[in-house]
């Protein structure tokens, strides 16, 4: 009797481990995906935080950091490069084109 007891808590400990070990596997790849898109929109939008540790990111090497305050406090913040900044939307095969000064 004593030897069945012990066997059925063997298995419920068992049990007890490998579901937990199921939560566990679940929990990393749901956090691992989570990084990824964190990484990932960190890169795309050019923002400062989602870093990985240990790298440094410098944006005034690539881009132009431009920033200009409104009248109510808010603070705009462009890192467009260059590139960006000066590209054109329209090509000349797409209609008309008109070049733009700004007046100041």
């Amino acid at each position: 009797m004593a030897l069945l007891l012990y066997t059925l808590l063997f298995l419920f400990i068992y049990l007890i481990g490998r579901v937990a070990w199921k939560f566990y596997s679940i929990y990393r790849k749901l956090h691992n995906a989570t990084k990824q898109f964190r990484d990932f929109g960190a890169q795309q939008n050019g923002s400062a935080y989602g870093y990985q540790s240990g790298q440094e990111h410098d944006y005034r090497s690539s881009s132009t950091n431009n920033r200009t305050t409104t009248q109510t406090g808010d603070v705009i913040e462009d890192r467009r490069t260059e590139d960006k900044i000066n590209r054109k939307i329209f090509t000349q095969e797409e209609g008309e084109y008109v070049d733009f000064e700004e007046v100041k």
